[in-house]
């Protein structure tokens, strides 16, 4: 019952790219651009009444947002048993018109849309005595990011850099 009435969203989404396989298939690129226009957005969105205040949350509509971008896959076999990785995503989000509560929200940023995410990754694999052993390392970027429309300074979310390292 928090939740609604909301309107539904609609999305017109367009896509294109390249799969392909070079080097006797030792090295795959693929590469994407998307472009998608939205109308009615649905936006998710906590509202605080009370005394003390208690959440609820609720759906809103934006009245419109624009995504596009690009992502770049590449994935490498230099040798027996080595496998590279890496993938690098762009992504502009905005809404086009958003206004709630008399604020404007226009031109700014959708929640959870980082503008730039990235990885990179390592492993080898070799067969010894107890099985196959595969060592791994992996970096990983998430662009900073707002958790929320109305972007008060509690909901920037900073960007993160993760390395990872295991031994399957």
């Amino acid at each position: 019952e928090d939740i609604g009435p909301f309107n539904p969203e609609f999305i017109n989404s367009y896509e294109g790219g390249i799969r392909s396989d070079w080097l006797d298939k030792r090295l795959r690129a693929n590469v994407a651009v998307f472009f998608n226009k939205w109308n009615n957005m649905q936006v998710p969105s906590s509202i605080f009444t009370g005394d003390p205040p208690e959440a609820s949350s609720t759906i809103l509509n934006a009245a419109s947002a624009t995504t596009k971008g690009a992502e770049l896959e590449l994935q490498a076999a230099p040798g027996y048993g080595w496998n590279l990785r890496a993938s690098l995503g762009y992504l502009d989000a905005k809404f086009d018109q958003f206004k709630d509560v008399g604020a404007d929200y226009s031109g700014r940023p959708t929640p959870y849309a980082p503008k730039w995410t990235g990885s990179a990754s390592a492993s080898y694999n070799w067969q010894s005595s107890i099985g196959t052993l595969s060592p791994a390392i992996q970096y990983t970027y998430t662009g900073a990011q707002w958790a929320n429309f109305t972007q008060a300074p509690a909901e920037f979310i900073h960007s993160v850099g993760l390395v990872k390292a295991n031994l399957n």
